[in-house]
């Protein structure tokens, strides 16, 4: 099995995903991660293949909508081969993603970090307010891409590009599911920590070891 994991976003949306790409590994999977550039230096150090992504800038509408063509492209070619894709970070890039993989026929999966940001989490006003934004700014340029291999146009980019089920990757007692919210949730995706614990007491400079402290 091969996985596409995506992430246009900040190390918080890229480093639980390192963590499900060197389980996957572990499990005997492929993994291909389309992050930033500068995630390379952390993907080298668990020999994840990057495809590197560019930051698209949101300033303005045109930006965005370029943005998503930019965003299209990349997904295509990066998604060739793979059996599923997951994607996280940025709406317009997580929408392009999705319809890259409606495209080639193989699952997607969108996950958060949080609770509050789950489509269901927010009150029917807020959620429309948040696909009207989304539609209106980089809508139109989204159901021209997937005019141009063959799929129908989509509305709510908002609810499109999260799904209607998305995964919740969050500690369950520090991150609990809302009631009645759709989502599934998986638990906090984090690499074990093997480095040695110490604290430095900021008055004296003694450095102690955590279970001298």
């Amino acid at each position: 099995m091969r996985a596409l994991l995506w992430s246009c976003g900040s190390r918080g949306d890229v480093e639980p995903l390192v963590a499900l790409a060197a389980r996957l590994r572990a499990l005997g999977a492929e993994a291909l991660m389309c992050a930033p550039r500068d995630s390379a230096e952390r993907l080298a150090e668990l020999d994840v293949p990057l495809m590197p992504l560019q930051r698209p800038s949101h300033s303005r509408s045109e930006d965005a909508a370029a943005g998503v063509s930019a965003q299209f492209d990349q997904a295509l070619a990066a998604a060739q081969g793979c059996d599923v894709v997951v994607a996280s970070g940025l709406l317009s890039g997580a929408a392009a993603t999705r319809s890259v993989a409606e495209q080639l026929g193989i699952p997607y999966f969108n996950v958060v970090w949080s609770p509050i940001h789950l489509p269901a989490a927010l009150d029917p006003a807020q959620r429309e307010q948040f696909n009207q934004g989304a539609d209106g700014m980089f809508g139109e340029v989204l159901n021209r891409r997937r005019a141009s291999i063959g799929l129908p146009p989509v509305r709510n980019v908002f609810d499109y590009a999260l799904t209607d089920r998305p995964w919740l990757a969050a500690d369950p007692v520090l991150a609990p599911l809302p009631p009645g919210v759709e989502a599934v949730q998986t638990g906090a995706w984090i690499l074990p920590d093997e480095r040695p614990t110490t604290w430095r007491c900021p008055t004296t400079g003694t450095t102690v070891s955590p279970s001298a402290r």
